[in-house]
């Protein structure tokens, strides 16, 4: 949560008059058919699209979503009873999509702070039916998960079922899943954590090269629980206010062959450890050269810039001895006016074809979400604007996702939203938008030229939230991807995809070498006659949480056959040809 261009002045004549003292650190900076088994090697190439005008806002002739919620069982509920008393009841929480027991369909965790004034806390709803879930929390041994903000699920120990990180007020909690039941492992993390930390997003990946699974982990802000909050920022409560709290270093959770864990963020990435208010954290290849990068969205984006970290090799054949700052290379560390971005949520697709990842990062009230299209020719270039994002700027936006709404081929946005401010605080302020505010989809005509979208009255995208944490999965494996939303206040809504298809899908689920097994980092291409359509397999996307562990492609109109590419983490390339569409592909890594 960050403060734009019209709140900094207030924010600072707050500040000059009775707030608390800007936080400076001590490094000074600021504060459907089964699924088809398929093995065997290949390349890829793409073809790029030509630019198009950007549409106005429209609303459609059709619903797209159906909020099926309250008969799918699933209850977790924030409720407060009183004005939110910290920043870190305004920041929650985040979902993760998993496989508890291996069986279909996937599972959700919901990451919920509990406490004085809110309800019982994170809860884990294990699926029984098509969209319909039942309360597992307990019976799965995760009744007790800590002050929860955020969520990571992933395979961390090679033994194909999701364990689970759990991120929080003053440190991180770790279960290992032993037949589909969560085992306390926290003690085996060796880092030290700051009293009052709150610990924001995660992502896994292979930091280090020696095949297992790593953590990155954003640390925001801290402040002492036990005492009053500040006073002296009106109109707004301090407790609002970023520059409030001290910032805080991030984590870099290197996994020893044991299954211990040891942060090596000051060690293997100064940049990385530097202390500063970093909301969002990524893992992926960012820069297309078959290596991991870390990407670090910050908070407070007219103090402090993302950055995109790479790997830098010494002699011999290890892992990387360093890890720098590239993001003026790269791209992807200020928005297209030239600063920097408050950076809330991120995600990560080929939306214009051209065989190249994207990046979209939301931001705060009134500073448009970021588009940083990329073409492997000099740094990504931001075009959030002349895009079509723009036209929603006036919205605080928190989680978003990339993901085909309609299998047309093209990928289109989602973002939640809804303000850090009560609707008292943003009237005071001047802000247009309350707290509660309707998610935002944008629509892809193929060359990244984004529509976004006005609902319709009986589209369950018309109903306000106070958006967080944002999930894409296809909950119901009918092949339409579903969003899951979390709120500040309220329960969680499931928004169901009855879109009208346009065209084909195509599941991808990865099974990799062990330690592995995930096949996390592993690029995949599907290809059809006049082009290829790009993922990777990524954990830690949106804000706070993890999407769908299975690839999802849609397709267009008359596609079929198709040929799938699998480039894996560890450089072992899979193929595989004449694959039907509509329906789910196995592809391993053996």
């Amino acid at each position: 949560m960050g403060t734009s261009s019209r709140l900094i002045p207030i924010v600072l004549a707050c500040l000059a008059a009775a707030c608390a003292e800007d936080p400076v650190a001590p490094d000074g900076s600021i504060g459907a058919p089964p699924p088809v088994d398929a093995r065997g090697p290949t390349d890829a190439a793409v073809d790029a699209p030509a630019d198009a005008p950007v549409d106005a806002p429209v609303t459609p002739p059709s619903r797209y979503f159906e909020d099926v919620t309250e008969a799918s069982g699933v209850t977790a509920s924030r409720e407060p009873t009183e004005a939110y008393l910290t920043l870190a009841d305004r920041m929650g929480g985040g979902v993760c999509v998993l496989d508890v027991d291996g069986t279909a369909p996937l599972d959700l965790f919901f990451a919920l702070r509990d406490g004085a004034g809110l309800a019982a806390g994170s809860r884990l709803f294990v699926g029984r039916g098509v969209l319909d879930y039942a309360d597992e929390t307990a019976a799965r041994g995760l009744s007790d998960v800590g002050d929860a903000l955020g969520c990571l699920a992933v395979d961390v120990d090679g033994d194909r079922d999701d364990d689970l990180l759990v991120t929080g007020v003053g440190g991180l909690r770790l279960f290992e899943n032993s037949g589909g039941v969560f085992v306390d492992v926290s003690t085996r993390i060796d880092a030290t954590y700051v009293p009052g930390v709150m610990y924001m997003s995660a992502a896994a990946g292979d930091v280090d090269g020696d095949g297992d699974l790593d953590f990155v982990v954003a640390g925001y802000l801290r402040y002492d629980a036990s005492a009053a909050p500040p006073e002296g920022c009106d109109p707004l409560p301090c407790s609002a206010d970023v520059r409030s709290y001290l910032p805080a270093a991030n984590l870099l959770l290197i996994r020893a062959p044991d299954g211990s864990y040891a942060d090596r963020a000051t060690a293997l990435a100064p940049d990385l450890a530097t202390s500063e208010p970093t909301l969002v954290v990524a893992i992926a290849d960012i820069d297309g050269d078959s290596r991991p990068n870390i990407y670090v969205g910050n908070d407070l984006g007219f103090a402090v810039y993302d950055r995109v970290l790479a790997p830098v090799r010494g002699p011999g054949d290890g892992g990387p001895d360093a890890w720098v700052d590239v993001s003026d290379v790269v791209g992807l560390a200020y928005n297209g006016r030239g600063y920097g971005i408050d950076s809330m949520g991120w995600t990560m697709g080929d939306v214009d074809g051209n065989g190249f990842f994207d990046f979209a990062v939301t931001s705060f009230e009134d500073d448009p979400t970021s588009l940083f299209m990329c073409s492997g020719v000099g740094p990504c270039e931001e075009r959030g604007v002349p895009s079509g994002f723009g036209a929603r700027a006036e919205s605080f936006r928190w989680g978003a996702g990339f993901f085909d709404l309609d299998l047309d081929g093209d990928l289109d946005l989602i973002e939640a939203a809804g303000h850090v401010f009560t609707d008292e605080e943003a009237a005071a302020v001047g802000f247009a938008a309350g707290e509660q505010q309707l998610p935002n989809l944008f629509v892809n005509d193929g060359a990244a030229n984004f529509t976004a979208i006005d609902p319709r009255e009986d589209d369950a995208l018309g109903r306000a939230l106070a958006g967080r944490g944002l999930a894409v999965v296809d909950l119901d494996d009918d092949g339409r991807l579903d969003v899951v939303i979390v709120s500040a206040r309220g329960r969680p809504t499931l928004l169901h995809n009855v879109t009208e298809r346009v065209g084909h899908y195509l599941r991808v689920s990865l099974v990799g070498r062990a330690p592995n097994a995930a096949g996390v980092g592993a690029r995949v291409s599907v290809r059809t006659a006049e082009r290829a359509f790009l993922r990777e397999r990524v954990v830690g996307e949106g804000y706070l949480g993890n999407f769908d562990p299975r690839l999802h492609f849609g397709l267009p109109p008359g596609v079929g056959p198709v040929t799938v590419e699998v480039r894996w983490a560890s450089g072992i390339e899979t193929v595989a040809s004449a694959v039907e569409v509509d329906r789910e592909l196995v592809i391993r890594e053996d």
